[in-house]
Formats: C-alpha cells, structure tokens, sequence
C-alpha cells in the first residue's frame, strides 16, 4: 500500500502473521513462532526496501521522502523485533492509531503539488487488469524461488 500525505509517501507493507515474531532490519528470515512451532519468512524490511527502490526509480523524489512502515495483524506478538535504518517502522495493529497521530509532528516533506504529480504518476498502475496482475505475481516468484 501506499500512502500520500504533506509528512511524505509511506510504503506501507502489512503482514498476516500470528504468535510470536523475532527478526532485525540485517537478517534474511524473520521467524513467527506459533503453537511451539518455528517458521519463517522474507524480512519484510528487505521486502519493503524494494518496493521503496522501485518507486523512487519512477518517482525520482529522493529517498528521504519515504517512510517505511511494516504492520503486523492483532494476532502477531512482536517479540524481538528492531529496526536501525531511519524512517523504518515496524508495528503491531493495534499500535497504527498512535503512530499515525504521532506522524503528525513531523514536518512537512511533500507540497500540496508535489502529492498531486506523484499521485498522477502512480495511477496508471492501480488500472492493472487481472492478467497483467497476475503476470506480475508469477514474475516475482520466479525472481524469488528458492
């Protein structure tokens, strides 16, 4: 998802996860324990990374106008999880309201106009048709398969 607002374009990556989980913005795999059991998963920081890299490619706005934001359902735990890298986030659900209100007190990284070109360049890619969506699914797991 992305966000447009006058405090910059979140990219905001939200994960359905549940029980515990345990990872750091270096580690390839992050871990959700759940019922004694142990799985993982893709950083979602890494993840999000990518998403920002590719959108600032189109967008050409300069990195510091993004934030990262990585949410975790109301059933995940977040454990031991830590960020380094300014403008990363990484919350639970039920913690998003206070975040956003917090947001609030920073100051402005995008103009009115500056919000209103960027959304113009982004739309054409939320027309997608089920194909081309699906398309692009199967690029990423080519891309990404183990």
């Amino acid at each position: 998802m992305i966000m447009l607002c006058n405090k910059g374009i979140y990219v905001i990556e939200n994960k359905n996860y549940s029980g515990w989980i345990f990872g750091d913005e270096k580690s390839k795999n992050w871990c959700e324990t759940l019922k004694g059991k142990k799985y993982f998963f893709y950083n979602p920081i890494k993840q999000n990374k990518s998403h920002i890299k590719n959108l600032e490619k189109m967008l050409k706005v300069g990195d510091e106008k993004y934030i990262s934001l990585i949410t975790f359902n109301a059933n995940a735990n977040l454990k031991k999880v830590s960020t380094d890298s300014q403008n990363v986030y990484v919350i639970g659900y039920n913690k998003l309201k206070q975040f956003m209100k917090d947001q609030l007190d920073k100051s402005d990284a995008l103009t009115d106009e500056q919000i209103e070109e960027i959304y113009q360049k982004l739309l054409p890619g939320t027309q997608l048709s089920d194909a081309e969506k699906q398309e692009h699914i199967e690029r990423i797991r080519k891309t990404y398969k183990k």
